[in-house]
């Protein structure tokens, strides 16, 4: 398949040697008797094999090319896939999910952190309430915000902790598991202020195609349903919370269902906690998609620029 060689070779430098590697690593995948969908399915196979193995299949033994190494295996698929996502967190993992729900569609998917699994920090991370032992560690980005003039007086350099996830789920890996949608109103002032589309009644149905919802007030709303990815519940009450709300209310405040169409009250907070661990957006979404022939998922590669 000739035409279907010079275009790969017209859209990517895999190598940096001359057209005729780019033919080589061609003559080794059998290309040019394949279709395009096998070419990326082996490919693909070649993407999952250790540096050596990967150089060793792509190689003649033969000294002019045992020499030329891979530029970058990312380079590879970055110049095929038709997606990449960069940032495997709270958007990047449902973003990368669903584009690859289409099977004709390459998504690549590049995370500066680790896996969130089988490491030390697993249990802290999927254990709910134990989000503050992440802080400063391998997890975390360790951001500080910038020194304040009138505030944080009681921290070193007037400066405060600013967690920020470095893993597969992100932030999301190491927040609170706070679920708060945005005030309607404020996307509708987005909408008249000129993004368009971005009005409460145009994001409203995607808020509630992605909640599992087991708030038992709030079952019959228009604004959630109970077969999405995301599970939404809440919290036990203690006679604590009971002191807060009638404290609140004592100051005049209406006690309110969070994320429906009321945006201004006291609320019992909602979680995104499933059979007593967080749930994340890489566990709601990434986990099913991962098994998928088009979507890659590369860690430890982090992108310092997008041209």
């Amino acid at each position: 398949m000739p035409d279907l060689l010079s275009q790969i070779h017209n859209r990517i430098q895999i190598f940096h040697q001359s057209p005729e590697t780019l033919n080589l690593v061609a003559w080794k995948l059998s290309i040019c008797s394949i279709s395009q969908k096998d070419f990326l399915k082996k490919l693909q196979k070649l993407w999952q094999m250790p540096e050596k193995h990967l150089l060793k299949q792509c190689m003649m033994q033969d000294s002019e090319y045992m020499t030329v190494g891979v530029k970058n295996k990312i380079s590879i698929l970055l110049q095929l896939v038709k997606e990449a996502v960069v940032g495997a967190g709270t958007a990047g993992s449902v973003l990368a999910a669903r584009l690859s729900e289409d099977p004709r569609v390459q998504v690549l998917l590049l995370e500066a952190g680790d896996k969130e699994t089988d490491r030390p920090e697993t249990p802290f991370i999927t254990t709910p309430g134990l989000a503050k032992q992440l802080r400063n560690s391998s997890v975390d980005w360790k951001y500080f915000t910038q020194p304040q003039e009138n505030a944080l007086f009681g921290y070193k350099n007037k400066q405060a902790a600013l967690p920020r996830g470095k893993v597969i789920g992100g932030t999301f890996a190491l927040n609170d598991m706070i679920y708060q949608r945005g005030s309607p109103g404020i996307f509708d002032e987005w909408d008249k202020k000129g993004a368009k589309g971005w009005g409460f009644k145009h994001v409203a149905p995607y808020f509630r195609k992605s909640v599992d919802t087991k708030v038992i007030e709030l079952s019959k709303s228009d604004l959630h349903r109970s077969c999405g990815p995301m599970t939404v519940s809440t919290l036990q009450p203690t006679s604590l919370l009971n002191v807060y709300f009638n404290a609140t209310q004592s100051l005049g405040y209406d006690a309110i269902n969070c994320n429906e169409k009321e945006d201004q009250g006291i609320c019992r907070i909602q979680t995104n906690i499933r059979g007593g661990e967080r749930l994340t957006t890489a566990k709601a979404y990434l986990n099913e998609a991962r098994g998928r022939q088009n979507l890659n998922i590369v860690t430890k590669a982090l992108v310092s620029r997008v041209s």
